[in-house]
């Protein structure tokens, strides 16, 4: 990697780095490569970086920062070790992803929640999804995650969002306080929401009601849980609220 950085004459023109697949773990000279390459490739839009058992914060405090002018899309896989992260500064980042199969912690997203606010890096986020293979991510580090990320526009998760967060997510009174500008909305169900829905049903019936452009998808609703949903049932035949199922 670091060979690349010196000597390859594309880096400085290259718009997309895909690292999605190469596992580099706890091996700080490639980290390091890494970020000596980001360093060569100013125009770089869009970057994946598995970080599984990468090196923790305290192996990158004396690494300089690495600034990535426009870079717009972040995507993070199996979020084990956050190290690097903590030396990205990306000011033009508008979109994240986090895909966690095989690496989800609330310790994890605890930190990435940190970065984001110490970093100002979810200040401009718009869009955020997370592929966690229904993980149950602790109500605390849901509020702290989204309250990183006030300028989302879509919010699609596939973890369990609790009452209380639904509640944060609602423009009803008293609510609103997580992710006010949010048009769009994604969620897997997945049969795990139990009481959780009359509290989803008051989030969606606010914005619904409060934004015109709202929007939201739900995947793996069963059909009874739209029994006696009216406020739902109406949102949908209106083409407002979508629903998909599973077999």
């Amino acid at each position: 990697v670091r060979q690349i950085a010196r000597d390859h004459p594309i880096a400085p023109r290259l718009r997309s780095l895909d690292f999605g697949r190469v596992e580099m773990g706890d091996n700080m000279d490639a980290w390091l490569g890494l970020l000596a390459l980001l360093k060569q490739c100013p125009s770089i839009e869009d970057l994946t970086l598995d970080l599984f058992n990468a090196p923790g914060s305290q192996s990158f405090m004396d690494v300089p920062t690495c600034v990535l002018p426009r870079l717009e899309r972040l995507r993070l896989w199996n979020c084990t070790g956050l190290g690097p992260i903590h030396r990205l500064k990306a000011p033009a980042l508008q979109a994240l992803s986090i895909d966690n199969r095989f690496g989800t912690s609330n310790a994890s997203l605890r930190e990435l929640s940190d970065i984001l606010s110490a970093a100002y890096l979810g200040d401009h986020i718009r869009d955020f999804d997370t592929q966690t293979n229904g993980f149950d991510v602790e109500e605390h580090v849901q509020h702290q995650l989204l309250k990183a990320l006030p300028a989302l526009d879509k919010l699609a998760v596939d973890f369990r969002l609790s009452a209380s967060t639904f509640d944060l997510l609602s423009l009803a009174e008293g609510g609103g306080r997580l992710c006010p500008l949010l048009t769009h909305f994604v969620i897997l169900v997945d049969g795990r929401l139990d009481a959780d829905l009359d509290a989803m049903e008051r989030m969606l019936t606010s914005r619904f009601r409060e934004n015109g452009s709202f929007s939201a998808l739900i995947c793996g609703l069963d059909d009874e849980d739209l029994e006696s949903r009216t406020e739902m049932e109406r949102w949908a035949s209106e083409g407002r609220l979508s629903l998909e199922w599973y077999d």
